[in-house]
């Protein structure tokens, strides 16, 4: 679980080394390594020295860890592209949440988990170069008027 202000943000990390797991509140520069690297070297006081940090949270269904890089919630412009056969379209939407790996966003398509699709994030209107990204639905959630739609960004 990310929350932050607008310098820090508090995260679930768990130590590599004893599995200690705390709320550590990190700068910025400290979190946009944890997203890059997928970890962070910070004092473990069970080991008594510095140790790789790695983000969890747990599943509000069975309580254990399902989520090794935060995700903040962050509410950015994102053009999603399908080009399914029994599906096409182009939306631009709003993440809900975003990480290094993937987001969320709300849609009025209903689409299946392992679609794939390609997104433009941040997206901005009239950008000349946006770079665009494959994607994959992994999960999704009926919402009153449409979807909420996870993917995981391909490389």
């Amino acid at each position: 679980m990310v929350t932050s202000t607008a310098e820090t943000f508090k995260v679930s990390l768990a130590c590599s080394e004893c599995d200690e797991r705390q709320s550590i509140v990190l700068n910025r520069g400290m979190f946009e390594e944890l997203g890059r690297e997928g970890r962070v070297s910070i004092f473990c006081p069970v080991c008594e020295t510095s140790t790789q940090w790695a983000g969890v949270q747990s599943d509000r269904r069975s309580g254990f860890d399902r989520r090794t890089i935060p995700q903040a919630r962050l509410k950015l412009p994102i053009l999603v592209r399908c080009e399914h056969p029994a599906q096409q379209f182009t939306e631009a939407t709003t993440t809900r949440t975003a990480s290094c790996r993937g987001a969320s966003f709300c849609t009025h398509h209903e689409l299946r988990q392992g679609m794939n699709l390609s997104v433009i994030l941040p997206f901005k209107e009239g950008d000349l170069n946006p770079i665009e990204s494959k994607a994959r639905v992994v999960w999704l959630n009926p919402k009153d008027n449409g979807w909420e739609v996870g993917i995981e960004l391909l490389r």
